[in-house]
């Protein structure tokens, strides 16, 4: 025997035939009985998903009036029978976002520990060259800054080593300059674990 109140058999019969207010009654006594029900029963969803679940339902079964039959079930089972098999859909849904949700925290987590790995790298890297900057002259640091920018023309480097001295053939002396603090940069890189091409 059902633990639910049921509508009484003059109620579903005008029910069935579409009376607005046979309709009204029989959702006044079902639905709170159903929402307490389920949402009791599916603890392991959002409340508010339950609730509107069996919104969708009633509200479905209201519009179609005639498709339910009182001689196969009573109208609570009917009802509790299609707010069952619409949860198992809500739950797949439910677990497909989890996953995703799971899935982008873990990418989220991956990409922290890239960024806090960049991170230590470009530490590292500029300790590196602040220990070589302190070991060079100024002429060799304004290099080694041009350097770090990526400056490549060779006419700002000739007008920084026309700065501190004339020479009659620039390029030679700039490029034995760049030489000199490279290998200084790659002796240091050795003694600090850096395998990596700075240059």
């Amino acid at each position: 025997m059902s633990t639910f109140i049921q509508p009484t058999r003059e109620q579903i019969d005008a029910f069935r035939d579409g009376d607005p207010v046979a309709i009204d009654e029989v959702v006044t006594i079902v639905l709170p009985q159903i929402y307490r029900w389920a949402v009791s029963k599916y603890q392991n969803l959002p409340p508010q998903e339950v609730q509107s679940v069996v919104n969708q339902v009633i509200a479905e079964i209201c519009r179609n009036c005639n498709r339910y039959d009182p001689d196969q079930a009573l109208f609570t089972t009917y009802a509790i029978y299609l707010i069952e098999k619409r949860i198992v859909d809500v739950w797949e849904k439910e677990k497909k976002i989890i996953n995703l949700e799971s899935v982008d925290l873990e990418l989220h987590e991956n990409r922290a520990s890239g960024a806090y790995k960049d991170i230590e790298e470009q530490i590292t890297i500029d300790s590196l060259f602040d220990t070589v900057s302190s070991q060079l002259d100024d002429l060799e640091r304004d290099f080694l800054k041009l350097m770090r920018e990526g400056e490549i023309r060779l006419e700002v480097f000739a007008a920084t080593l026309q700065h501190y001295r004339i020479v009659d053939k620039p390029e030679r002396e700039i490029n034995t300059i760049k030489e000199r603090i490279k290998r200084r940069l790659k002796s240091a890189a050795h003694h600090m674990g850096l395998d990596q091409d700075l240059f």
